[in-house]
């Protein structure tokens, strides 16, 4: 129970275990005692917590409310010149892939610096044939409004990103005394972040390249 395993997927997870098992029964290790070591991927640990802690429901928000979010404001400011399957079949999926990404190194809407930003555009955006600084410039103000529509829209329900900051917020259990993180090249900001927290002996394990 002073041990703490970390990885990225469902299916890592049982691997870690299995391999784990393995290990300790080939030294007569007792399936009890095993089965008290942690094996978590990131959302997993952050959920438990988050839960048995009565800080979240457990109402996870999927990635349709993102899109859904992201298409209602595009429509509703008239943000793009495409019609609704164009927007739906080419742009939206990048649109929630840009959400998505940036959140996970915790930019949410009300750390964006409109006028910071388009400062950046103009000092280092070349115009394209297809649009110019600003044509994009405008268009970050669309997509800022579309990433604050959707975090209305949430609720109060939380999504994957949510979780983890959450979590990185309002931590107050005790470090566990060692804590292995797998694939560690996968790791983000406020995951690092969160590993900080809770570890007292660290051991990583990741891909060199």
């Amino acid at each position: 129970e002073k041990i703490l395993c970390i990885t990225y997927t469902t299916k890592a997870k049982k691997e870690m275990f299995d391999t784990i098992y393995k290990m300790a029964k080939a030294q007569e290790i007792s399936e009890s005692i095993i089965l008290k070591i942690n094996i978590h991927t990131f959302h997993g640990m952050a959920l438990d917590y988050l839960t048995n802690a009565g800080l979240i429901s457990g109402d996870i928000v999927g990635n349709n409310i993102l899109r859904y979010s992201i298409l209602e404001s595009f429509e509703s400011n008239k943000a793009l010149n495409y019609d609704r399957n164009t927007i739906i079949k080419r742009y939206l999926g990048k649109m929630d892939n840009s959400i998505r990404y940036i959140k996970s190194f915790g930019i949410t809407p009300d750390k964006i610096d409109l006028e910071k930003t388009k400062k950046i555009i103009e000092e280092t955006w070349s115009p394209t044939p297809s649009f110019s600084q600003d044509d994009l410039k405008k268009f970050l103000e669309y997509f800022v409004d579309a990433y604050k529509h959707y975090e209305r829209s949430k609720n109060n329900l939380v999504d994957y990103s949510d979780m983890l900051l959450t979590f990185k917020s309002k931590f107050e259990g005790e470090k566990f005394q060692y804590v292995l993180v797998d694939e560690i090249q996968d790791m983000n900001e406020i995951e690092s972040e969160i590993i900080e927290m809770i570890y007292e002996n660290l051991f990583l394990f990741g891909d060199s390249k």
